[in-house]
């Protein structure tokens, strides 16, 4: 499925013509404070993402979540894999600024002391304000709401992001991205090469 959905966008994107890219990874950390848990988790990712000119968005990651829990006998290694397919449209030019409305496919793999125990997959749904140039600083502003979600979850994220030339430099970036939902927040860092 992983495979069919990489080809799918792949192909969709063959289609237009590029008119803004970047390659973007780092990492973070997330806060719970939760019914369901309480403490922290590291996050690495990578992720590939722009716009062509008919002004549709695009995004391939990969990010990799893990923490280690105490069950009051033992502690215990949880990771989380999840690759993240999105497509969107802006409605205004990105170059100076638009707003965006796309969704996002994941599909993600839990495990737990080694052993492989969930997968999954869920549709993420997101509206933002933002700004993807070939220079000076690009931003984010937007809420993404999980579409398959019960009462014990919580459903809406709002996030936002920036990232600021690094000197002299038009290719490369800083990215500082925070985001905020019932119980939870995440703060991530890293480089961002522009193409």
């Amino acid at each position: 499925m992983n495979k069919y959905l990489f080809l799918v966008l792949v192909g969709l994107m063959s289609l237009s013509s590029y008119s803004y890219m970047q390659l973007s990874f780092g990492g973070g950390i997330t806060s719970y404070d939760t019914p369901s848990f309480d403490g922290s988790s590291g996050t690495y990712y990578v992720d590939f993402d722009g716009y062509t000119e008919q002004n549709m968005t695009y995004r391939v990651g990969y990010t990799y979540t893990f923490t280690t829990y105490y069950t009051g006998f033992s502690y215990i290694d949880q990771d989380i894999g999840a690759l993240n397919v999105g497509l969107g449209y802006a409605f205004g030019d990105l170059e100076q600024g638009a707003f965006t409305l796309g969704g996002n496919y994941i599909t993600w793999n839990y495990s737990e002391g080694g052993y492989s125990a969930l997968a999954g997959n869920d549709l993420i749904i997101d509206l933002a304000y933002e700004r993807m140039s070939g220079e000076g600083t690009n931003y984010s502003v937007g809420l993404s709401l999980l579409t398959q979600c019960d009462n014990d979850e919580t459903c809406e994220t709002i996030f936002g992001q920036a990232e600021f030339p690094i000197g002299a430099s038009d290719n490369w970036n800083f990215r500082l991205r925070g985001a905020f939902s019932d119980g939870a927040y995440s703060i991530f860092i890293g480089p961002t090469l522009k193409f």
